[in-house]
Parts: C-alpha cells; sequence; structure tokens
C-alpha cells in the first residue's frame, strides 16, 4: 500500500472519530436537557402539593383545625385526618355524604413566608358550635403532633395539643366541643358518650375497627 493510501485511510479514520464523538456529545447534551426538565417538573409537582392555610382568608369568622405535623418539622407527617362536623357534615379523607362548607383538607404551610412550618390538616371556616369527632389514620412509626386551634373571628383563640407516636397503621377517633362565648373560646376534650374529661389531661386513641 502507498503512503499516500495509508495517509488517506488515517485521515478517514480520525474523520470517522471526530462524527462519532459529534454524536455522542450531542446524545449526551439530550440527556442532559431531559433531566433538567424532568427534575423541574419534579419540583414544580413538590410545590403544588401544598398550599396555604385556610385561616388566613378567615380572620373575621370562626374558624377551627386539626393540624398533624412531624415532631422534627422535617416535613410531612404520614398520616390522613377526616372531620364530622355538629351537623353530620364531613371533610378530610375520604370525605363522604354532605361536606363542611368552606372547609379545607390537604397539605399546607401554616406560615406562608416558613414553607419549614409544613402540615397535614383539616380546616373550617365559619365553624360551628358544638361537638366534632376526627380520625387520624397513621401509617409508619414517627412521632408526631396534633394540634386542635379554635378561634372566633374576634380576637379570642385556642389551641390544643396531642402528642403522638404513630403505631403502625391503624385509624383513632377522638372528640371534642367547640364553643364560643362572650368573646372567649373553648374547647373541651369529649369521651365516647360526649362527655368532658375532666380529670384526663389528654385523650388516648379510641381505636376505629378496619372496615
Amino acid at each position: 500500500m502507498s503512503v499516500n493510501a495509508v495517509c488517506d485511510n488515517y485521515f478517514l479514520f480520525l474523520e470517522g472519530l471526530r462524527l462519532q464523538s459529534g454524536r455522542m456529545l450531542r446524545r449526551y447534551r439530550i440527556y442532559l436537557v431531559v433531566l433538567v426538565l424532568v427534575a423541574c417538573g419534579t419540583a414544580s409537582m413538590s410545590e403544588l402539593r401544598y398550599r396555604n392555610s385556610l385561616k388566613y382568608s378567615c380572620l373575621k369568622s370562626p374558624f377551627i383545625a386539626v393540624v398533624a405535623y412531624s415532631t422534627r418539622q422535617d416535613g410531612f407527617p404520614d398520616v390522613e385526618l377526616s372531620l364530622t362536623d355538629p351537623r353530620g357534615r364531613n371533610a378530610g379523607k375520604n370525605q363522604h355524604g354532605v361536606s363542611i362548607p368552606h372547609s379545607q383538607y390537604g397539605r399546607i404551610v401554616e406560615i406562608p413566608k416558613s414553607p419549614d412550618r409544613k402540615a397535614v390538616a383539616v380546616e373550617v371556616c365559619d365553624a360551628k358550635p358544638g361537638r366534632y369527632i376526627f380520625t387520624v389514620t397513621e401509617h409508619g412509626s414517627a412521632e408526631y403532633h396534633i394540634d386542635v386551634k379554635g378561634y372566633d373571628g374576634k380576637g379570642g383563640n385556642l389551641q390544643h395539643m396531642l402528642n403522638r407516636r404513630n403505631y403502625g397503621d391503624r385509624t383513632c377517633q377522638f372528640r371534642f366541643r367547640f364553643l364560643m362565648v362572650e368573646n372567649e373560646v373553648k374547647i373541651d376534650w369529649l369521651d365516647e358518650a360526649d362527655q368532658p374529661f375532666f380529670d384526663v389531661p389528654r385523650p388516648v386513641c379510641n381505636p376505629v375497627p378496619r372496615a
């Protein structure tokens, strides 16, 4: 083989490598663009998974909320909530029957400018006084808190807290009474007969059998 032929073959080989490298670079650029789009889309979906608390649009009306949040405040607790009002209407997870007007359920940020204050909550604006029943379905084993909050829309407010630990998959039921008397809010824990607890500071889980 002549020297010219060898040189021609060598240059053809180099040109092939250049073309192949170009195709690989273009392919890697496409992969990179796809990865960035997926990451951005995932972040956007994550942002849409929670909303602001309903209380900021309910400043002049009676308001109650059952709020569950992680003890470490490192994310949303793995719980589900539902609430039944004095008229038998429902809000929350697996809502059925007549819904509570002006209610909201889901993942929220309690303070809009502090996105680390994440919680799962069922909230009711223009809440009616009387007995409420709420259920908590737990998953996992992490510790969490439950706050029951009440406001009268006139400056009176009250909050009760329960310290809870998940014990696997179970559902607990709790009862409380929400009252507003002379610009004062009252929240009383109730037993299964709807009688107030006076000697027991915090109610215990009343387990709900699985269907």
